[in-house]
C-alpha cells in the first residue's frame, strides 16, 4: 500500500476515492453485465428489424416498377383470371406453411427471382418480414383490383400473433399466360378479421 495521497484502498481505488464502499471480495454479480448485454441485443433487434423494414420497402418499390415495365393492365382480369390468381397465391402460402422454398420461390414473377437469385435469400426475406404470409391462421381473398395500370389481388391475414392485415399482391401475368406474384406489401387491415 503506497502513503500519503496515492494510498491505495483495499478495493483498487485511490485512497481519496475510496468512500464508496467496495464490491464484496469474490466474484461479481454479472447482473448488470447480462441487462447491459440484453439491451445491446435488444437494440441490435430493433437495428436489423429497421434494416430489413426498409430494404423490404425499397424491394416492393422496386418490384412495382419491375412489374410496371413488363405488363400494363388495363382491364380487370376475367374470372378464369382471377382463379389462376388466386390459385398461385393459394399456392405460395401452402408452400410457405411446409417450408418449400423452391416451390414457393418459383411463383415469383421473373423479376423477383432475379432480384433474390437464391431460394436462402427469398425465404430468409418473408420469415424476417412476412410472417403473417408466411405462417398465417387463416386469410381470405378480397377484391382484385387495376391499380396503376397493376392487378392487385388483396388477401385478408390473421397472422400467427392474431394481428390482422391486409395484403396487396401484385400479380404479373407471363408470356406463356400464367400469373406469378411481382410483389407484396402488407397494410392495416381492410377488414376486422380473415
Amino acid at each position: 500500500m503506497r502513503s500519503g495521497s496515492d494510498a491505495w484502498a483495499p478495493c483498487g481505488r485511490p485512497a481519496e476515492r475510496a468512500s464508496p464502499p467496495c464490491d464484496p471480495p469474490g466474484p461479481r454479480p454479472h447482473v448488470r453485465k447480462q441487462r447491459r448485454q440484453r439491451t445491446l441485443a435488444d437494440a441490435d433487434d430493433r437495428s436489423a428489424a429497421v434494416i430489413r423494414h426498409n430494404l423490404l420497402s425499397l424491394w416492393v418499390l422496386l418490384a412495382l416498377s419491375l412489374a410496371g415495365t413488363v405488363a400494363q393492365a388495363a382491364d380487370p382480369p376475367g374470372e378464369d383470371d382471377r382463379a389462376a390468381i388466386q390459385a398461385v397465391i393459394d399456392s405460395q402460402i401452402a408452400a410457405f406453411r411446409r417450408d418449400d422454398g423452391e416451390a414457393a420461390f418459383s411463383y415469383a414473377a421473373p423479376a423477383i427471382r432475379h432480384m433474390f437469385g437464391t431460394v436462402d435469400n427469398f425465404m430468409a426475406m418473408v420469415r424476417g418480414g412476412y410472417r403473417p404470409v408466411y405462417r398465417p391462421q387463416a386469410y381470405h381473398f378480397g377484391a382484385v383490383a387495376v391499380v396503376d395500370g397493376q392487378i392487385v389481388q388483396k388477401v385478408h391475414i390473421v397472422g400467427p400473433d392474431g394481428g390482422a392485415v391486409t395484403a396487396f399482391y401484385i400479380m404479373e401475368q407471363q408470356p406463356d399466360g400464367s400469373w406469378r406474384i411481382a410483389g407484396c406489401s402488407l397494410g392495416a387491415p381492410e377488414e376486422r378479421s380473415a
